[in-house]
Order: structure tokens, then C-alpha cells, then sequence
């Protein structure tokens, strides 16, 4: 076996999967943005290269744009891509969740991988997801409330992500008992 690299499109990468795979390869590049359906399928290549050539040479570098719900569908499948492009204008903060998961889980593998996508939802349903894991929304590139009504600390998870909080385009009640005002002022200071 020799080693070296390849760099072609995503159509003459999967129509001649078998002689790359077996043809000693480490390295391919795909020079072209992919579907979900062909990132799927690289991803298996990739798994099969690795297993080919072992893990820590064996690599296929590309990259995927979808619809979230296909990107979340296929998440798993995804391991090889490295710039994951969102299509949706904005997803909800669940689907944030998500799609923050798989570029934690592609960051893993390539430490330039990323997911671009956006954040629009209620003030009550990011809160919600930023208590249950503070980090669960850092990976978005932009983040809007718009609408609702969240507690005191509700506010402060939303305005803690500092460099994707969209403070001018979001719109949301900050409500809460006198007493919590109280004790967040008092801790404050």
C-alpha cells in the first residue's frame, strides 16, 4: 500500500468507492458542498478507509448542506463532515440543542469542523435548554428571542451568550418573585 491524497469531486469520490478505499489512500478531499444523502454515504466510506488504513491516518474531508431536519435526521451518519451549512433561515432552540451536538461531536475529529446554523425562539424555550446545559446553544452563530416570557435567571443564561445574543432583534418579559430580584441584586453586589 502507498500513501497519499485525492482530491475530486463528491460524484467520482463515491462512484469509485471500492478502488479508493483499496487503493491505499489516506487523505481524500471532496472539492464540492454535498447533500445529506451523499455526506451519509462519504461518512461510510470514511468509516470503511479507517478501517482500511487505520484511524489515525485514514481521513475524508468534506462538506454537507441540509435542511435541520435532515442534518438532525442523519446527525450520527455525519462523523466525516467538517462544515455542516444549515439551510433553514432560524431553528428552534430544541433542534439548537441538536445541531450544537453534532459539532461538538465533529469537533472530536476535526478541530475546524462547525455547524452553521441560527437560533429564533420564545424566551421560555431557550432559558429552558440553557439551564438544562449552558452550553447547549454556544455552537449557533446567532441567536434571537423572540417572544415570551422567562425568570430573572432565564435572562441572564440568554444574555450570558455573549457574541451570538442578538439583543437589538429579540423581544421578551423578564418576570419573577420580588424576593429573587432581591437575592440576584444582593449577590451581585
Amino acid at each position: 500500500m502507498s500513501d497519499y491524497a485525492i482530491e475530486d469531486s463528491s460524484a467520482a469520490i463515491l462512484q469509485g468507492a471500492a478502488t479508493v478505499i483499496d487503493s491505499g489512500v489516506e487523505q481524500v478531499f471532496v472539492t464540492d458542498t454535498v447533500s445529506v444523502a451523499d455526506g451519509v454515504s462519504l461518512s461510510d466510506m470514511e468509516v470503511a478507509l479507517e478501517a482500511e488504513r487505520g484511524l489515525d491516518t485514514a481521513d475524508i474531508d468534506f462538506d454537507v448542506v441540509g435542511s435541520a431536519s435532515e442534518i438532525i435526521a442523519n446527525a450520527a451518519e455525519l462523523s466525516g463532515a467538517s462544515i455542516v451549512t444549515v439551510t433553514n433561515a432560524s431553528v428552534d432552540a430544541s433542534d439548537g440543542v441538536a445541531l450544537n451536538t453534532l459539532e461538538v461531536s465533529l469537533l472530536g475529529d476535526d478541530s475546524q469542523a462547525n455547524v452553521d446554523f441560527h437560533v429564533e425562539d420564545s424566551a421560555a424555550a431557550i432559558a429552558s435548554v440553557l439551564a438544562a446545559s449552558g452550553a447547549s446553544l454556544d455552537g449557533a452563530e446567532h441567536l434571537v428571542v423572540d417572544s415570551g416570557d422567562t425568570t430573572v435567571q432565564g435572562a441572564a443564561d440568554i444574555q450570558s451568550l455573549s457574541g451570538i445574543y442578538d439583543a437589538s432583534s429579540s423581544a421578551y418579559t423578564v418576570s419573577d418573585t420580588a424576593g429573587l430580584f432581591y437575592l440576584i441584586w444582593v449577590q451581585a453586589q
